[in-house]
């Protein structure tokens, strides 16, 4: 594991067990996309609801 200013890097060679491991971490804080507070992987995009109510 890696610390960085705003990042941590995980590295396992068990990866069943460190999904596990990040699934556990991300249901304790989700990202908020408003905010930009919380925990998300990189490579995952977040996309904000609209507000806009369709006709």
């Amino acid at each position: 594991m890696e610390l960085k200013k705003d990042r941590i890097i995980i590295k396992s060679i068990y990866k069943d067990k460190m999904g596990n491991f990040i699934k556990k971490i991300i249901q304790i804080k989700k990202f908020d996309p408003y905010k930009k507070k919380g925990i998300y992987l990189k490579n995952k995009i977040v996309l904000k609801k609209s507000s806009k109510k369709k006709q």
